[in-house]
This record gives structure tokens, sequence and C-alpha cells, in this order.
């Protein structure tokens, strides 16, 4: 049985992406790909955690994803600057950034599964708790990402 025209071309189309992404994929720094998939279960505990709590919020929603795209776009920043001006770190400014930014998902991760009711370690909710009173007092509630 021949295949139609039409599923050759959407075929040849989908082989032509998965090689663009794999090429893309092979080139990313292992911390900046933890950093995508910290920052897709935060968008998910982000909804589960509001949906517990019958909060659910188109606006609030826009609001994280925004964060998060401003977040990616601070990531690219440290790889132009790495790749294009002549540094010597010791550590790559891209990963070092990356870095910090998943131990932010990381937080929201926590601070999202212990606001739907499960039960965090003492340590954490400790951690998460000294953290939050630093953002506070520092004035600077716009670290915290919320995605419900």
């Amino acid at each position: 049985m021949e295949f139609p025209e039409r599923l050759k071309s959407f075929a040849g189309t989908v082989a032509v992406v998965a090689g663009v992404i794999g090429l893309f994929l092979a080139h990313v720094p292992e911390t900046v790909m933890a950093l995508w998939l910290l920052m897709g279960l935060d968008i998910l505990t982000g909804y589960v955690s509001a949906g517990i709590r019958g909060e659910l919020s188109s606006e609030v929603s826009w609001q994280g994803i925004k964060r998060k795209i401003q977040t990616l776009l601070m990531v690219v920043t440290a790889w132009v600057i790495e790749s294009f001006l002549p540094i010597n770190l010791p550590m790559s400014l891209t990963s070092a950034i990356a870095l910090f930014y998943c131990a932010n998902e990381g937080l929201s991760i926590l601070e999202n599964v212990a606001e739907a009711g499960v039960p965090v370690p003492r340590v954490l909710r400790n951690a998460l708790a000294r953290l939050k009173d630093d953002q506070e007092s520092d004035g600077n509630g716009a670290s915290r990402d919320s995605d419900g």
C-alpha cells in the first residue's frame, strides 16, 4: 500500500523538525534542560495547587509564564555573553545562571506542593520560611513564582 502524497509531505516535515530540535538539544547545557523541566513541573504543581485551593486564575498563570519567559531570556543573555565575549570564567556563565533559577524553581515547586496540603519535611518548610522572610525583608516579592 502506497502512502498518499500529503502523508509523505507531512512525514518529511516532521522528520526535518525533529532533526532540527535534536540538533538544537545536542548543544543545550544539561543545566538549561534541567531548568526547562523544573519550569514545567512548577507550572504543573502551581495549577494543581491552585485547583485544590479553588484559586485557579488565568491572570496569575499568565503572570507566572511571563516571568518564566523573562528567566529564559536571562539564560539566553548569559549564553550570548559567554559565547561572543572573550572572558575566562571558572564555570560556564550560562550554567551558573541556570542553576540559580533551578534553585528558584525548586523552591516554588516546594511551595506549591505545601500549599496543596502535601506533607513537607520540617527542614524544607523551615528553609522555605527563611527564604520567604529574606525576600520580604529585601522588598523583592517579584522573585516568587506562582503559576496557579
